[in-house]
């Protein structure tokens, strides 16, 4: 699906919420390109309104890493470090530069020799990398969500970062709070003990596969809608779930049953 749309929790705190590929998108919730005046998109507009945050560093389960040698080189990357002795060889690199964190120390370089990338992995040195996001100063100020998993049946979006304040929702102009309360989620996502989130659990949503699977990561349903909108053919789901079940019954998955 490869779409960014936002959603607002119980708490009145905002979520930026990337796809990717696999991830479920609610029917009704505001994407970052949605207009919010002529030619005006959601995203942009938050940019304008939203004072720079410093960035965030990710908070993966499990430390998360992207290509620092000479794949895009042009593109930056974010990475975070636990000790300054540790950003003296990235800082002496062209183009580098400290970027203003949360926790931690981060650098925003381009490619990294692949001699001082597998250093940095290796020895830990590295805490997690990233790339920069193009909207990087809007989701250091908001909750970020990513799903990064083409896994069928589609799991739930990990939350990746924690804002050192979050934006609420009153905070913003009168304009950008009816396109974000399109989709409302229930908790706080600052309280999630998961880190994970399935929105399909609580609103109508789309997506590139047949099925999801729940915040449990236990049981598995199928998506309502398809990629392209209106309904899920239900024979979708019922072949998927006649070719998949000895996977999913080894994998200790229940189903809703096809119709």
């Amino acid at each position: 699906m490869d779409t960014e749309w936002f959603a607002v929790d119980e708490c009145g705190h905002v979520a930026l919420f990337d796809s990717g590929q696999a991830g479920v998108v609610p029917e009704d919730a505001a994407r970052s390109w949605t207009e919010v005046a002529p030619g005006v998109a959601l995203a942009a507009s938050l940019a304008r309104v939203i004072p720079p945050a410093p960035v965030v560093l990710s908070t993966p389960r499990q430390p998360a890493h992207v290509p620092l040698e000479s794949e895009a080189p042009g593109k930056p990357r974010l990475i975070f470090l636990a000790s300054e002795a540790d950003a003296t060889p990235l800082l002496a690199l062209q183009g580098a530069s400290r970027a203003a964190c949360t926790r931690g120390i981060a650098i925003r370089v381009g490619a990294v020799p692949d001699h001082l990338a597998a250093q940095l992995h290796a020895t830990g040195a590295c805490l997690t990398c990233r790339w920069e996001r193009r909207d990087e100063p809007v989701a250091a100020a908001i909750y970020v969500f990513e799903h990064d998993d083409g896994d069928l049946p589609t799991p739930p979006y990990a939350r990746v970062t924690l804002p050192e304040r979050a934006v609420r929702l009153d905070e913003l102009p009168e304009a950008l709070r009816e396109p974000l309360l399109r989709a409302r989620l229930p908790g706080c996502f600052a309280a999630i003990e998961s880190e994970e989130i399935q929105p399909a659990e609580h609103l109508r949503c789309c997506g590139y596969h047949v099925a999801w699977l729940d915040v449990a990561r236990h049981h598995v349903r199928r998506i309502e809608l398809a990629q392209l909108g209106g309904p899920m053919p239900p024979r979708d789901y019922a072949s998927y779930i006649d070719r998949a079940r000895d996977d999913l019954r080894a994998r200790g998955f229940t189903w809703d049953p096809p119709e």
